[in-house]
């Protein structure tokens, strides 16, 4: 899940700021609650589901595809952004992570609790599955959306430039070379990994030197998730 969501969470924040932030939240919703209702369903009927417990494989390649927890995190904060001031925007996003890792230390807790009273392993899972659901349809019929429809067709105009004035595409295709056709094609099929190039090193202003900050810290950020990402590996052998 977690390289499929680094792929596509670039798309679906586009997708967040031409169309809101709300169908984008329902949709990694569902995703998370596609991973619970899966891992219930394996749990208890692997031997009727083809591949076995491998079925688990389906879950989080279909909550990557919809972006998984990186997309939600986005378009959380985008909402967040949209509602708030900048009087009582820190409070509000402080007020938030203080509530994630409140949840992230409780939670264990409340669940190894739960497990040791009603001796199912599963009971978490349903608990898991029942506060997706009621999220879920919150966010669907009473959330209401924070960015206004005016922002929503300036980015759509903004992501898909009039090109009436431009020439045809099988003109243009026709004197194109080699090279220039098979970027084209290859910028179509992986049209979801374009918001990822906001990394590459760019020109600034008059200067001819590119500008690195935004390549080197998503390097660093990337060596650091794999550094921790060791360490719990190396915790839990």
């Amino acid at each position: 899940m977690g390289a499929l969501s680094c792929l596509t969470a670039g798309w679906w924040g586009k997708f967040c700021d031409r169309h809101g932030r709300v169908k984008v939240l329902s949709v990694t919703l569902f995703g998370a609650l596609l991973s619970d209702f899966v891992f219930i369903l394996v749990a208890m009927a692997s031997e009727r589901l083809p591949g076995g417990y491998r079925f688990l494989t389906v879950a989080p390649v279909v909550d990557g595809i919809l972006g998984g927890i990186a997309t939600g995190s986005a378009a959380t904060h985008a909402y967040l952004s949209d509602t708030t001031t900048s009087l009582n925007r820190s409070r509000i996003f402080s007020l938030m992570l203080g509530l994630l890792f409140g949840g992230m230390a409780v939670g264990p807790i409340i669940g190894g609790q739960l497990i040791t009273s009603t001796g199912n392993l599963l009971s978490v899972f349903y608990i898991s599955f029942v506060v997706h659901l009621v999220y879920l349809f919150i966010t669907l019929f009473i959330i209401p959306e924070s960015l206004k429809k005016e922002a929503m067709e300036s980015n759509r105009k903004q992501s898909n430039p009039d090109t009436s004035d431009a020439p045809s595409t099988q003109h243009t295709w026709k004197h194109m070379t080699t090279t220039q056709r098979t970027r084209r094609v290859l910028s179509g099929v992986f049209f979801f990994l374009a918001p990822l190039s906001v990394f590459l090193p760019r020109k600034t202003g008059n200067s001819q030197q590119k500008n690195w900050n935004l390549t080197f810290l998503a390097i660093a950020y990337g060596i650091i998730t794999l550094l921790i990402a060791s360490l719990d590996l190396y915790d839990s052998m």
